[in-house]
């Protein structure tokens, strides 16, 4: 997946041949970064992504995923590239939530 600025094509997740492209500044807002930052951390590496295709009763959608140090961002789309869902949260806050010593 590659990032782009939005107003490339005046929407924040456009479909490619090879996938889709992302508006850096949805990336930014979820890890909390400025949009440079996230362009440089893409380019080394250290901004990894990985892409999902729906099965089943999820057929017709993609979801988008990225990892960043402890963070996750998700973003679910359907073939067009419509933002569906997105969700971005801390994996360490993840694992506390499901210790045994979690409230409930």
């Amino acid at each position: 997946m590659h990032t782009r600025n939005p107003a490339e094509t005046g929407k924040p997740i456009t479909r490619t041949d090879q996938g889709f492209d992302i508006d850096v500044g949805l990336l930014a807002e979820a890890f909390a970064l400025d949009v440079e930052e996230v362009r440089t951390l893409m380019r080394q590496g250290e901004i990894k992504s990985r892409l999902e295709r729906g099965q089943d009763r999820d057929a017709g959608t993609f979801r988008l995923v990225f990892f960043h140090h402890d963070r996750r961002a998700t973003f679910v789309v359907d073939e067009e590239g419509h933002l569906l869902r997105r969700t971005c949260f801390t994996l360490t806050d993840l694992a506390a939530a499901h210790s045994p010593r979690a409230p409930q």
